[in-house]
């Protein structure tokens, strides 16, 4: 039996026995203090990794307001803290990663002969070094210091990933959703039209008739929607942009890219998408609607994480994670490529 290496050793048989690498091949280890010596090397991995998935960019949110929602991405190779780039500090490194992030990754999307293609829209313009990392923002001159769109990534591989999510309330719908049905029915349901009342002609009774005005209600001016069309949009970009630089720099494809995220201040809002496939899940089963404030996964203690494979479309799996996780009712069940195209849509008429 072959035992690769793994970052959670002892790993157990089963037939209950543990064996060791050693050079090419792996023997049954009999021995107790080297096992613990393997529970101790576990330990120390999971601990770098719960150290690693940390955001230290400051708490500034004075121009976003206080209720702004985040995400934050931790990407790294597998094995943890076995893979280097070479040449990190070296000019034409620099130079690499500045064209990777400012031009975009442009993702193509081919679906019975139509082709959809757009580039990443983060407008990231901005790039230096630090200690042991190179730093990529979005920055504005209105916003040059705030805690806006942040890459961080690592002589090691790793990245960070800061993106203040887009939301919007009922009372200010976007553009591209104003002809939405669902947001329609939303406010058909929560904020029905109100009915004035007056004397018929002969004044002998009131009438009612429709009016133009909404009843408040609270789901309107607290709820806020979650945009996750670009939210996907997002993630599926930035997840490629990292899988290029990677495997661009001699990372084997085989390997696992593992993954933790966190969305901070997410209370009291749910995922919108313009989609009819929503739209019918939440008339079947309600309206999902945040209950916590900060909504991590997996829990960051525990030193666990999630991973996907490099592939055209690897970075789908994070993004089914990050709408299941704030809420999404049955993420995994709908058909991610019709969100994608309406995102890529969005983004063009933005533009």
């Amino acid at each position: 039996m072959r035992v690769e290496e793994g970052i959670e050793p002892p790993y157990i048989t089963s037939a209950g026995i543990v064996y060791q690498r050693e050079n090419s091949s792996s023997n049954p280890i009999r021995d107790r203090y080297v096992i613990e010596r393997l529970n101790d090397k576990a330990g120390k991995t999971r601990d770098a990794i719960t150290q690693f998935c940390q955001m230290d960019y400051g708490e500034e949110y004075s121009l976003y307001g206080n209720d702004q929602t985040y995400l934050e991405l931790y990407l790294f190779p597998t094995p943890f803290d076995h893979f280097a780039f070479k040449g990190f500090f070296e000019p034409e490194f620099f130079e690499s990663v500045a064209e990777n992030f400012f031009n975009g990754i442009h993702l193509t999307l081919n679906d019975e002969g139509t082709e959809y293609k757009t580039g990443l829209g983060l407008k990231l313009n901005s790039i230096y070094t630090s200690f042991d990392s190179l730093i990529i923002r979005s920055l504005a001159d209105e916003k040059i210091g705030n805690r806006g769109t942040t890459i961080e990534l690592f002589r090691n591989g790793n990245m960070k990933f800061l993106f203040p999510v887009y939301h919007f309330g009922l009372n200010d719908v976007p553009d591209e959703y104003q002809d939405s049905l669902l947001i329609d029915y939303l406010l058909d349901r929560f904020s029905p039209f109100e009915h004035g009342k007056v004397f018929s002609s002969n004044k002998s009774k009131l009438e009612e008739y429709p009016t133009y005005n909404r009843k408040a209600s609270h789901f309107v001016e607290n709820i806020k929607m979650v945009d996750g069309h670009q939210l996907a949009l997002v993630l599926t970009y930035i997840t490629k942009a990292y899988e290029v630089l990677l495997t661009n720099n001699g990372y084997d494809k085989n390997n696992l890219i593992g993954y933790k995220a966190k969305v901070s201040n997410i209370w009291q809002r749910m995922v919108f998408l313009d989609s009819e496939w929503l739209l019918e899940a939440i008339k079947k089963y309600n309206v999902s609607v945040a209950p916590k404030d900060d909504v991590e996964f997996p829990n960051f203690s525990s030193g666990k994480y999630l991973g996907f494979k490099p592939s055209e479309y690897g970075g789908i799996d994070v993004c089914l994670e990050v709408f299941e996780a704030i809420g999404f009712p049955r993420a995994k069940s709908f058909n991610f490529m019709e969100v994608l195209k309406t995102s890529i849509e969005n983004l063009r008429n933005k533009i």
